[in-house]
């Protein structure tokens, strides 16, 4: 990701993620949801660290992962990006995180 190459990372990490080994998923899910932030699929985003998640072993990675999700979000609403299906019922649930992030973000009051 860092030489530009996002799009391969992506494909990359689509394929590694579902198989990697238990300690490695959680990443694996983490990076790939970097990969299409920075590639502003911000709905894929959401996705990929919400798949994160449970996958963590500890409850600050997985603190973690909501928060980037609650941004991921917050940048698919700002882009027009629809929130259905997960992704929906999942905004829902972690709309104090997705607060507290915009709070921390400058993004409001």
């Amino acid at each position: 990701m860092s030489q530009g190459q996002g799009q391969q990372a992506i494909e990359l990490l689509k394929r590694f993620a579902p198989s990697a080994g238990a300690h490695f998923r959680a990443q694996a899910y983490g990076l790939l949801g970097v990969a299409y932030e920075n590639a502003g699929q911000y709905k894929e985003a959401a996705e990929a660290y919400e798949t994160a998640v449970p996958f963590a072993e500890y409850a600050f990675l997985k603190a973690q992962y909501l928060s980037d999700a609650g941004r991921s979000l917050d940048g698919a609403g700002r882009h027009g990006q629809r929130r259905s299906g997960p992704t929906a019922r999942f905004s829902t649930k972690m709309d104090s995180t997705a607060t507290v992030e915009r709070r921390r973000c400058g993004w409001e009051n």
